[in-house]
């Protein structure tokens, strides 16, 4: 790093933002009290120049009150008239005009930020960024920003208001924020993107931005916690139609709240609910909702918490929800997966109608129930009831039913007979299949009737399943079915078969179907029937065990009801294998549950080099406990927790997670009843011998606990302080006891056993037993820290922790490359990310490397810099798809690159002594290729 570049990263640590007793007047005239402290930032660098600062500058300063961030900005201009000033829509094309940015990672947590976006009409956008800035939604909006531009002769200004109660803030919010200030910039002619954070790579890097201080900022209000919206309905309330459901609130603020917290839906017509509540420090309290619906159908849900004096707003949620309100609705508890009664499963019928008529009304009618074939013919009825209730049980003694289509119907009559309202489900009873995959009442995935835990990957190298089966994992989860043809697709299939792995793919016949244009319309008809036909082609494949439907949709953002639409047309054709839905926000769990009958989130905490999770590690237990909340019993939860390094996409200072935190994620879903596990990525995670070989031990310790994990019916929580919880489970003659740490010191805890519970207990893997005194287990706990307690002693001792060694990564004899050595490599250009590059001399010869950008015309390459003079007579690479290459050194070639084994290619020549050397690729063999190791020796 060059002195200069340190200056700049040192003089960013401290700029202050100042308190203001007047706020500023949004007019783009910088003449206010707050501004008139001189206190403008500038010295702006070009984006991927760190030590080059623009010729053209920008100036900011930020102030702050009670309750918004202010930034007032002078942006130099010499042509004046050519700025760029097209988008005028809220969330439009902002971005391609003049325009200023400003991110705030408001809790200073490196991962998480918002982006606002302002063009010189004064348009807006802004955005929601996670996983360290390389995932966003636009759909996120804060209603409360605003800003006012004014133009000069050679300058143009403007002044930014945005509300602290939007920005979700936390307990990290009480100490400084990240931030960074940019600026995209047409009028000179060709694009400049400068940046007061001198970076590289984008303006997300949020890792690097700089520091702000809210000077004398008390944000405690501000801190709220609030759960998503669950064990929702639609239904007549007061005279009216609302949405009905509940949520709670954790008080954060350090202090008693008197609070008013309006709800209200925006298709609602500016109806709302206002609920009136207070809550001492730290406390958590259920809330009711009871909001004025409008028109069925998509909604956005905002819950506003306010003071009850005064009226000032200290948080601000919102949700999609779907509005769909019916007087009369049936709901199955058995069978209780996708309606059908399976070949495995025993025959019965069992369930609610849901009448959501008033009191008054019902009690005008009576409720008939009756279950009818497809052609209408009577096969059983419950009669009349004497009173309709809001819910009505039922239940038909099935004796007998024949495999085919049945519906069960419900009507309502008035005292006259006659029907006023009528509802009817679908249920069928299903033959027997080669390979039914289905969900059991508790929610457990079941393959031909037997209960099956899925332990795997995304993205397992082909060449690599039946080692990864010997490992102990089941399953592959793969993004490129749609790029195979027929007979391709058909070879990997049986492939994954005979290697014992079952695979779940995308439904999509063509990868343009899962682009963002598409899906954000209405699933069209012949879209449908194109899925339709993909399915029907692969769905006896015995591989199979269930559809991608959609990876991350709240970041395009896709339509609902397009998901919906794509399950309902999987689900149709193929009833015998699930839909899997994976989601990266918390809403997002809400807004698409309809599409899968698997909810699988990636809660990602994304660790930190030096430190721990970037974001609390405690979030994957939130993410699973919001889908047993929002699923309500009716989706499988399966997780794709963090098994890579962020750092290899380019995100400054993250790193792999260690053995601690990849057990404590799979734990702390298993408490929260988590039936299935895919991390991602193998394909980024062989690059690290030390997540193998944790991962294997996982494996193992999953199997041989698969019968407790795979009961998440009978958990029961137990009282104790550890943040990430405890739970009981009995499977068996045999009691077991999770206990999960989410802090990031050790730390001595207490976990109350049940009554009853025996006294002696064996610590798995652990070697030692521990004794209960008063009921209760005290244990020490180290960071992260997961201990699992059973009276099996014969399980206990089957695993141990202490042997969870590493097995990859030395340094082989005689090669001088490893970057223990002080190696360093540079290339001319790089595809994914300039941080893989490390990983060509890391002594791993598989997983991540080299890719340059492709396809390229230009010779490609990529250099060792041994850092001194070395003898060097031979070079060796692990690569894949490598055509034509050759060494160079000092400018000349020495050498060719011939293939010599499966993906290794070797060039030798006669020794001689040099600092550097390059391998030069002319030709690849296909549209990518890869150096994972370069190894270089005397001879």
């Amino acid at each position: 790093m060059s002195h200069l570049v340190l200056a700049l990263l040192l003089s960013i640590a401290a700029v202050e933002s100042q308190p203001c007793d007047k706020p500023p007047k949004l007019d783009g005239v910088l003449d206010d009290a707050c501004w008139a402290g001189g206190g403008f930032q500038s010295g702006f660098t070009i984006l991927n120049k760190v030590d080059v600062k623009a010729d053209v500058q920008t100036h900011f300063q930020f102030a702050h009150d009670g309750g918004h961030l202010y930034l007032a900005a002078r942006l130099d201009e010499p042509h004046m008239d050519k700025l760029k000033a097209e988008a005028t829509d809220r969330d439009g094309h902002v971005y391609r005009d003049d325009c200023i940015e400003i991110m705030l990672d408001a809790n200073g947590d490196k991962t998480t930020h918002f982006q606002f976006v302002v063009n010189s009409l004064g348009t807006l956008w802004d955005s929601q960024r996670r996983q360290g800035g390389h995932v966003h939604t636009v759909k996120w909006n804060c209603p409360g920003f605003r800003a006012v531009p004014r133009k000069y002769d050679d300058h143009w200004t403007i002044e930014i208001a945005i509300p602290l109660a939007d920005l979700s803030l936390d307990a990290g919010s009480k100490g400084t924020w990240g931030f960074n200030v940019a600026r995209e910039r047409h009028a000179g002619g060709d694009l400049e993107l400068t940046t007061f954070t001198p970076l590289t790579g984008g303006f997300h890097a949020v890792g690097e931005y700089a520091r702000l201080t809210l000077h004398d900022a008390d944000v405690d209000a501000y801190l709220w916690e609030v759960c998503s919206p669950f064990d929702t309905r639609t239904a007549e309330h007061d005279g009216g139609v609302a949405y009905l459901g509940k949520t709670f609130i954790v008080n954060r603020t350090g202090q008693f709240q008197f609070l008013t917290i309006t709800a209200e839906l925006d298709t609602a017509g500016g109806k709302s609910q206002k609920i009136t509540v207070g809550l001492d420090a730290n406390e958590e309290k259920p809330i009711d909702l009871a909001v004025p619906a409008g028109d069925n159908g998509p909604a956005v849900l905002t819950l506003s918490i306010a003071k009850r004096r005064g009226g000032d707003v200290l948080a601000v949620r919102r949700y999609p929800v779907n509005i769909s309100y019916t007087p009369l609705s049936i709901e199955l508890a058995y069978p209780a997966y996708r309606d059908n009664i399976y070949a495995t499963q025993a025959v019965g019928i069992r369930g609610v109608v849901r009448c959501s008529l008033a009191q008054t009304s019902r009690n005008e009618l009576r409720l008939w129930l009756g279950v009818r074939r497809a052609n209408g013919d009577l096969k059983f009825e419950n009669g009349h009831t004497p009173q309709v209730e809001e819910a009505n049980p039922f239940r038909f003694l099935v004796s007998d039913m024949s495999v085919g289509d049945y519906n069960i119907v419900a009507e309502l009559f008035d005292k006259g007979g006659k029907t006023v309202h009528r509802a009817e489900r679908r249920l069928r009873r299903l033959p027997k299949a080669e390979n039914e995959v289905r969900l059991d009442a508790n929610m457990v995935t079941r393959i031909n009737g037997e209960p099956f835990l899925p332990f795997g990957w995304f993205s397992i190298m082909d060449n690599l399943w039946t080692e990864a089966a010997g490992e102990g994992y089941n399953v592959v989860v793969d993004y490129n079915a749609y790029f195979k043809k027929d007979d391709e697709l058909k070879k990997w299939l049986d492939k994954a078969h005979a290697a014992g792995l079952k695979v779940v793919i995308y439904c999509y016949p063509k990868r343009s179907m899962v682009n963002a244009e598409p899906m954000a319309r209405p699933l069209g008809n012949d879209e449908a029937e194109s899925i339709r036909q993909f399915v029907r082609k692969w769905k006896t494949h015995p591989a199979l065990l269930g559809w991608y439907i959609a990876d991350e949709p709240e970041l395009r953002p896709c339509l609902p009801s397009r998901l919906d639409a794509v399950r309902d047309v999987c689900a149709e054709e193929d009833p015998y294998h699930p839909t899997i839905m994976l989601n990266d926000t918390i809403s997002g769990i809400g807004t698409y549950i309809g599409g899968g009958d698997v909810m699988m989130p990636d809660p990602y905490p994304l660790f930190v080099s030096g430190g721990h999770a970037a974001s609390s590690i405690g979030k994957v237990g939130k993410f699973m406990r919001t889908v047993a909340e929002v699923g309500q019993g009716r989706r499988g939860a399966w997780i794709t927790p963090q098994a890579f390094n962020y750092g290899d996409s380019g995100a400054v200072n993250n790193r792999a997670p260690n053995f601690a935190e990849l057990r404590n994620m799979m734990y702390q879903a298993v408490n929260e009843g988590t039936t299935g596990f895919l991390w991602y990525t193998h394909y980024h995670a062989v690059t690290y011998p030390d997540i193998l070989a944790a991962m294997r031990y996982l494996a193992k310790e999953a199997k041989l606990l698969e019968p407790v994990i795979l009961a998440p019916h009978v958990s029961k929580k137990l009282q104790t302080k550890l943040t990430g919880g405890a739970v009981h489970r009995r499977v068996g003659d045999h009691d077991y006891i999770i206990a999960v740490s989410n802090e990031t010191d050790a730390v001595d805890a207490t976990v109350t056993l049940p009554d009853g519970a025996p006294s002696d207990w064996h610590v798995l893997g652990e070697a030692r037993k521990i004794k209960t005194f008063g009921g209760k287990i005290a244990d020490r706990f180290d960071t992260y820290g997961v201990h699992i307690y059973t009276t099996n002693a014969d399980i206990a001792g089957q695993v141990s922790l202490t042997q969870v060694k590493s097995d990859g990564g030395e340094v082989k004899s005689g090669n001088l490359a490893h970057q223990s050595r002080g190696v360093t490599v540079s290339a001319s250009s790089a595809h994914y990310a300039k941080a893989n590059l490390q990983h060509t001399i890391n002594g791993v010869d598989r997983g991540l490397g080299w890719q340059p950008k492709m396809p390229f015309k230009d010779p490609q390459w990529c250099e060792l810099d041994f850092g001194k003079t070395v003898t060097v007579g031979r070079v060796v690479l692990a690569a894949h798809h490598v055509g034509d290459a050759h060494v160079e050194i000092n400018g000349k070639k020495v050498a060719e690159l011939k293939s010599t084994g499966e993906e290794q290619h070797t060039a030798t020549w006669d020794a001689g002594r040099y600092s550097k050397l390059r391998i030069v690729v002319t030709r690849a063999d296909g549209n990518w290729m890869t150096v994972r190791e370069v190894e270089a020796y005397e001879r």
